[in-house]
């Protein structure tokens, strides 16, 4: 596994949100519509307004829950649980809390406006909109609290997990044993994997990145991009560019230039600085 572990539990846990789509907005969508209504039931489904409060107050909630969604998502792979666990809270508040309530406040002003009803005769105040702040408080705490779950079965997997102290790869017709730390890192070239030894020693070591990763500490691995897993030890020198990708330089060297995305960079650089 590679030390940007965090990353890695977006997209090997499935974060079980169904039941809020489900159970939880259709009877979020229906309290914004019956909370604080004095007429009866055999009133309001004689009303036409009930069934467009309705479908707007479905349309609000399931909005927002596909947007806080999607925030969420972005804010995990962005950020991890491990050492940044503040930072993504933040951004959790400003995008998955604060946007979604204002955008139901000002649907609802929009709404109001074109059926005619004048804020003054509203509820929106002192209803609709702490019960906005309700329902997105409670699905950003939701989701925190699946992908903090996700990311803490996955840690404890990894702790139990018996990491390997050497690799075998073949050379000829014998069988190397080759010891974790004097791996290099692993290069895919023509769409070959190799393992490369700090000594500059090459091995056709033809595995899936995602299984060689599987068989490496994370603290002493990262995965730069497609192309490479590298050990921290072989990295020599890293430069930020114009695009706020980062150049990195390895060893032994590389023909190809190497890359780490804008979106892995901070987190390959609270790698680097780990100890």
């Amino acid at each position: 596994m590679t030390a940007n572990f965090e990353e890695s539990v977006s997209k090997t846990h499935h974060i079980k949100d169904k039941w809020l789509f489900v159970f939880v907005y259709p009877v979020f969508g229906l309290l914004a519509v019956h909370l604080g209504n004095d007429n009866s039931w055999i009133q309001l489904l004689g009303m036409p307004s009930y069934y467009t409060d309705i479908l707007f107050a479905l349309i609000c909630v399931y909005g927002c829950g596909f947007f806080i969604k999607w925030t969420s998502l972005k804010i995990n792979k962005r950020f991890g649980w491990h050492e940044e666990f503040f930072k993504a809270l933040k951004y959790q508040s400003v995008f998955g809390l604060f946007l979604p309530s204002l955008f139901i406040v000002f649907a609802e002003l929009v709404y109001l406006r074109i059926i005619g009803i004048h804020i003054r005769e509203s509820s929106i105040f002192y209803l609709e909109f702490p019960l906005a702040i309700l329902l997105c408080l409670l699905i950003n705490v939701a989701y925190i609290f699946m992908y903090y779950q996700a990311f803490s079965t996955a840690a404890l997997k990894q702790k139990n997990r018996i990491e390997k102290k050497s690799l075998v790869v073949r050379e000829g017709k014998s069988a190397v044993n080759v010891p974790i730390n004097e791996i290099a890192y692993f290069a895919k070239r023509n769409n070959l994997t190799f393992l490369v030894t700090k000594s500059g020693r090459d091995y056709l070591y033809d595995y899936p990145f995602k299984s060689i990763s599987e068989k490496l500490p994370p603290d002493t691995f990262f995965q730069l991009n497609r192309q490479i897993i590298s050990s921290r030890e072989s990295v020599v020198r890293c430069t930020k560019m114009e695009t706020r990708r980062l150049k990195v330089e390895l060893s032994p060297y590389t023909d190809d230039e190497v890359y780490v995305a804008k979106v892995n960079a901070t987190r390959f650089l609270n790698w680097l600085d780990r100890r």
